[in-house]
């Protein structure tokens, strides 16, 4: 293998570890129960301090509790049935609820993000099965920041480019040989 395959492998590789690095809400306990409604204990942790979480659920007819959310010393509210918010004092670590309004049995998707400020820490898609959990961290790739490349990114990609045509170049054409005379 050249120099070339062996620096785009060992990107690719750096590139597709890399999402597991991110840390995620968790599902740390079985769904509870209380009055007409379920609610399950997540933990956000490890993605720096963050004084906000978001959770959306996608599934239509499957709503949130009042509050949707909820964690000891901070506010939740909801706003609207399938979108609610937590906000408190800037923390590392949180245990809270989502509270559902719908029968345990029905099946939803859902995703969380915890923020800092108005930006996007972190961020998970979670799919309830109606008898447990499958939670993909990074699903979303956090939509809520700046999508514009930096213009260092751009410089670099153009370089990139600038390189692999060159190299294209260099391989169409046909060799030159001096000196040396051919039959005809």
């Amino acid at each position: 293998m050249n120099r070339f395959s062996v620096a785009l492998l060992a990107l690719a590789t750096a590139l597709a570890i890399t999402p597991a690095a991110l840390a995620d809400s968790v599902t740390i306990g079985g769904p509870g129960s209380a009055p007409g409604d379920w609610s399950q204990e997540w933990l956000e942790s490890g993605v720096g301090s963050f004084n906000q979480v978001d959770a959306f659920i996608e599934t239509a007819g499957v709503t949130f509790a009042n509050p949707g959310l909820s964690a000891s010393g901070w506010t939740g509210s909801n706003g609207n049935s399938m979108y609610a918010l937590l906000t408190g004092a800037p923390t590392t670590s949180l245990y809270f609820y989502t509270n559902i309004a719908n029968a345990i049995s029905v099946p939803f998707t859902m995703d969380l993000y915890a923020l800092s400020d108005g930006t996007v820490i972190d961020d998970a898609t979670a799919y309830w099965n109606g008898s447990g959990w499958d939670v993909t961290a990074g699903a979303k790739g956090l939509p809520l920041e700046d999508t514009t490349p930096e213009p260092s990114s751009l410089v670099l990609l153009g370089t990139g480019l600038l390189g692999l045509a060159f190299l294209a170049f260099r391989r169409a054409r046909p060799a030159r040989v001096s000196g040396l005379t051919l039959p005809v």
